[in-house]
C-alpha cells in the first residue's frame, strides 16, 4: 500500500510541477486584417521578458517559420527601464501588443511566427523559450 502511495504523491509531483512550468511561460496570441498581424504576448505576474535590443539577458524575437521568403516589418512597443544588478535593462511586462506587418514575395493565405522570449523576475530568469502562432491572413 505504502508503494502506491509514493506513486501517487510522485504523480501530483509531476502534475504539480507541469501546471507550475505552464504557469511560468508567455502566452502569445495573434490576430489578422490584411497583411497586418497584432501579436499579443501575456507576461505571467511577477516576471518580465527582455526587449528586442537589449543585451544584458536573451532579446525578444519574432521570426517567420513559414512562407519561406516572407519577412516582418514590427512595429516594437515602447520598453520599460528596470533596475538588475547590472544595470537598467529595457524589459516588457504584463500583456504587450505588437504590431507587425508581413512581407511576402507572393499572396499568402497564413503565416507561422516563432516569438523566442526568456522569462525572468528579480531573482532568477527561466530558460529561453519559443512559442509559435499561425494566423490566416484575410484580405
Amino acid at each position: 500500500m505504502r508503494k502506491y502511495a509514493i506513486a501517487l504523491a510522485a504523480a501530483g509531483l509531476s502534475l504539480g510541477l507541469a501546471a507550475a512550468a505552464s504557469a511560468q511561460s508567455v502566452t502569445v496570441t495573434a490576430t489578422a486584417s490584411g497583411s497586418k498581424v497584432t501579436l499579443k504576448l501575456r507576461i505571467p505576474a511577477g516576471y518580465h521578458v527582455y526587449g528586442p535590443t537589449e543585451k544584458s539577458g536573451v532579446p525578444t524575437a519574432i521570426t517567420v517559420k513559414d512562407p519561406k521568403g516572407a519577412k516582418v516589418l514590427i512595429a516594437w512597443p515602447k520598453t520599460k527601464p528596470y533596475q538588475t544588478f547590472e544595470g537598467t535593462a529595457q524589459i516588457y511586462a504584463g500583456v504587450v501588443t505588437i504590431p507587425v506587418t508581413i512581407k511576402s514575395p507572393a499572396k499568402v493565405g497564413r503565416i507561422s511566427l516563432s516569438v523566442a522570449t526568456q522569462l525572468c523576475n528579480d531573482r532568477t530568469c527561466l530558460p529561453p523559450a519559443e512559442a509559435n502562432v499561425t494566423v490566416a491572413l484575410k484580405p
